[in-house]
């Protein structure tokens, strides 16, 4: 793997909020593994081409990897006072980064025994465009509880039903989710309340703490268990077609609502402004029960494309997405 890659692995593990003090450091042992740890995700992997006891200020480092190909390394300086030299083969640059002593950084326990997790790429990449992105936030996690994954927020969720062991219990940080990429596999360590990712092309591993469940799973649960059967409506990518076609009328205004209409196997897609107008699309629909609905823009082109919209008894108060045995519920806007 290229130093490059190598790099852009550790970047899950930094942060540039300051805290802890070695949140924006790359780490080694002198035992050939770097790491980076930014006290939610800790990431440790083998690297022959970059070899130093200490710490060193990972951005600066990696800006200059991303931009040149041939950089070579060479530790000099004093005991006291070492740095890293870094030159282009080529001669057109040159610089340092200084070598700091390596902080005494919390190194995660891995138990011996965990649970394999069979839903890395297809399900958790599905589960992307509903996170927060603060790890402070609640919305930012995938909650698994019972079997089923749930995330989202108040104005939408989305449930993966039995995709998961139900020892599998907590909260996994969706900023861990690109690292899966990466790895084979994802482990959940029940005794040492962990979830641990190991590289495919390069030795190394990254471990993020197990968090308790938000507030989400429970009261989703019964939410869904009140959605009974639906009919399909449309594709989602044909509903976010029409609404990127009337949407234009809403350039200008802060709420971009979006008025869904269906009768005689038609679905009327409508947006208006003060400015532009009345706007409207239609769609031919699966369904020919007459209904009436109003969704923010935003929340509907979020939902990935492979999903399709579904009527059901109860859509002036949620809005029905499948996807096989996929659901995702959106929150409507209240007509004033």
């Amino acid at each position: 793997m290229e130093l490059r890659d190598i790099f852009k692995i550790l970047s899950y593990g930094v942060s540039k909020k300051g805290y802890p003090i070695w949140a924006d450091q790359v780490m080694s042992k002198g035992d050939g593994y770097l790491m980076t740890s930014n006290l939610s995700v800790y990431v440790r992997v083998k690297c022959d081409e970059l070899q130093f006891k200490g710490s060193m200020d990972f951005y600066p480092l990696y800006q200059m990897i991303n931009r040149f190909d041939d950089l070579r390394f060479t530790l000099r300086g004093s005991e006291e006072e070492p740095k890293m030299v870094v030159e282009s083969e080529s001669g057109k640059f040159k610089g340092h980064i200084l070598v700091a002593e390596i902080p005494d950084i919390p190194i995660p326990n891995i138990p011996p025994d965990g649970i394999n997790v069979d839903i890395l790429s297809d399900y958790l990449e599905l589960c992307s465009p509903f996170l927060g992105r603060d790890m402070g936030d609640y919305t930012g996690y995938i909650n698994f509880m019972n079997g089923s994954a749930y995330v989202g927020d108040a104005t939408r969720l989305l449930k993966i039903p039995d995709c998961v062991s139900k020892d599998v219990d907590g909260a996994l940080y969706g900023g861990f989710i690109p690292l899966l990429s990466y790895g084979d596999e994802l482990t959940f360590y029940k005794d040492g309340n962990v979830w641990m990712v190991k590289f495919r092309d390069v030795d190394g591993i990254a471990v993020v703490s197990a968090q308790p469940h938000t507030p989400i799973p429970k009261g989703a649960e019964t939410l869904f268990n009140q959605i009974g059967d639906n009919i399909p409506i449309c594709s989602i990518s044909d509903l976010k077609k029409a609404v990127r076609d009337v949407g234009i009328a809403l350039y200008k205004e802060t709420v971009k609502s979006i008025d869904l209409e269906n009768s005689n196997n038609v679905l009327r897609v409508k947006a208006e402004s003060g400015l532009l107008g009345e706007m409207v699309a239609e769609i031919d629909s699966l369904c020919n029960i007459e209904f009436s609905t109003c969704v923010n823009m935003e929340r509907l082109m979020s939902i990935p494309d492979g999903f399709t919209f579904c009527y059901h008894q109860r859509i002036e108060d949620v809005l029905v997405f499948r996807k096989d045995d996929v659901t995702c519920l959106v929150a409507p806007i209240r007509r004033v």
